[in-house]
């Protein structure tokens, strides 16, 4: 195990400074040997220190295990390594496991990038330190959450208008992740004074007006999601976090998942409108990450009850939306249609994102009102064009609300999965003796991979 002191260095940051000194005058140069600083280690010989190398006990593999700590204040700081891994790394932040957390803060640092944002199902984007106040913006003490060192951030406390009151915090212990667990490094560093939730510094929740004994959003924070994108041309593979404790009694979980493509759904381009999203062409690929998929197991029936997860292959209110599968490109701000699926059904739905990249408003599209009628499944296209006569009579509508006419290829079924394979399809309910009518192949998820008609015993194309 190492052993800790206070040591001072001649440079920005350990990672490129030149010597390690026993004095903050720079003038007691250290021993040699070795020296660490989080998940950074370096050699000094004669006097000079060699290359920095990361600490293989300081980091820590990316898994679907989660990490935590509580205790006193101070700053906790961990390594995670995504290997080969490319995608995009989700992150679950939890700052409690009650309705209305003491504070904390989360902030990643990949590739030259560092953000302290995040989103959940009950509260929406969120940024900067998360949790309870001492104080609302009424001016109300905030009897639903815990005191958090009043004495130290002013008479009111930590509040909703102004954050920490203006107060910094000096030597506040820090904590690396080392061999299991976090351990005190024997280095403080300050943490500075921050601001309201009108300023972006924190987004803290308050008592519900009536009712001073429950939170205005129990749970707002619970399982906040941040994303981590770590593109093919990404030149790291650590994620550095850092978890600001500005009160004692402190309690946090946090989760650092391995890099994963993001799921993709077919969608518009995008819209003005709610009422120009439906029925039009999905010619587009956006992806999301869930805000939802752990669900909410915790949150008592006094405030709702718990929450099922939503499914990875399902979107849902407040995730995050991209351009692209590595979660690099947030998705710009309007109105986009989309092919959802939900318990197994395709549904035709509308999202409105907002300016933070995340889905704000989410609704069925009304019911088109084209449809056109479909017969049993077939194996071959050819079984259509053998006399004899198979009804076509189950109503369908396409996700873009094609007629019959209309119908194309990559077109979309709504509804539940059917089977894959070949349908005779017409505008009227009718039959193959009768028609007229077509026939289309339906592939995985409903998707339409093929038109024909017959000429003679023979399919061929329109």
């Amino acid at each position: 195990m190492p052993t800790y002191g206070q040591y001072y260095f001649d440079g920005l940051n350990f990672s490129t400074c030149v010597s390690v000194y026993t004095d903050s005058a720079l003038t007691l140069i250290a021993p040699d040997g070795w020296y660490s600083q989080g998940s950074i280690v370096r050699e000094m010989l004669n006097s000079i220190l060699l290359a920095a190398s990361p600490c293989p006990e300081c980091i820590v593999p990316c898994s679907a295990t989660p990490l935590t700590a509580s205790g006193g204040e101070g700053v906790y700081k961990a390594t995670f390594s995504f290997g080969t891994d490319t995608g995009a790394a989700i992150i679950n932040f939890n700052v409690g496991n009650n309705q209305n957390p003491i504070p904390d803060k989360l902030t990643w640092t990949f590739d030259g990038t560092s953000a302290s944002e995040y989103s959940s199902y009950l509260g929406g984007y969120l940024q900067g330190y998360l949790g309870a106040a001492d104080q609302d913006t009424s001016g109300n003490d905030c009897t639903c959450c815990g005191d958090c060192y009043v004495a130290e951030y002013g008479a009111n406390g930590i509040t909703v208008a102004n954050g920490s009151n203006g107060v910094a915090r000096t030597g506040v212990s820090v904590f690396n992740y080392i061999s299991g667990s976090f351990q005190a490094s024997g280095s403080t560093q300050n943490v500075p004074a921050w601001g309201g939730n009108a300023t972006g510094d924190q987004t803290l929740n308050e008592c519900d007006p009536s009712s001073t004994t429950l939170a205005n959003v129990p749970y707002a924070s619970f399982n906040a999601t941040m994303v981590v994108p770590v593109p093919v041309s990404a030149g790291s593979t650590t994620v550095e976090i850092e978890i600001l404790a500005p009160c004692e009694y402190t309690f946090f979980e946090f989760t650092v998942n391995c890099p994963s493509l993001l799921t993709g759904f077919s969608s518009t381009t995008i819209q003005l409108t709610e009422g120009a999203s439906c029925g039009i062409a999905l010619p587009s690929t956006i992806y999301h990450a869930g805000v939802n998929t752990l669900g909410n197991s915790m949150r008592e029936p006094a405030y709702g009850g718990t929450i099922p997860a939503t499914p990875d292959t399902q979107m849902g209110i407040h995730d995050w939306v991209f351009e692209d599968a590595y979660g690099v490109t947030q998705l710009p701000a309007g109105w986009y249609g989309i092919q959802n699926l939900i318990a197994g059904v395709i549904t035709a739905q509308v999202i409105e994102v907002s300016s933070d990249g995340i889905i704000t408003t989410i609704n069925n599209c009304p019911a088109c009102s084209n449809t056109i009628y479909l017969s049993g499944m077939q194996a071959l296209c050819e079984t259509f064009c053998d006399g004899v006569n198979r009804v076509i009579t189950t109503s369908a509508q396409t996700v873009n609300c094609h007629d019959y006419p209309s119908i194309a290829i990559g077109d979309v079924i709504v509804g539940t999965i059917i089977a894959v394979g070949w349908y005779a399809y017409a505008a009227t309910s009718t039959d193959t003796a009768t028609g007229p009518f077509q026939m289309i192949e339906i592939t995985t998820n409903n998707v339409i991979n093929d038109i024909k008609e017959c000429s003679g015993v023979t399919c061929v194309t329109p």
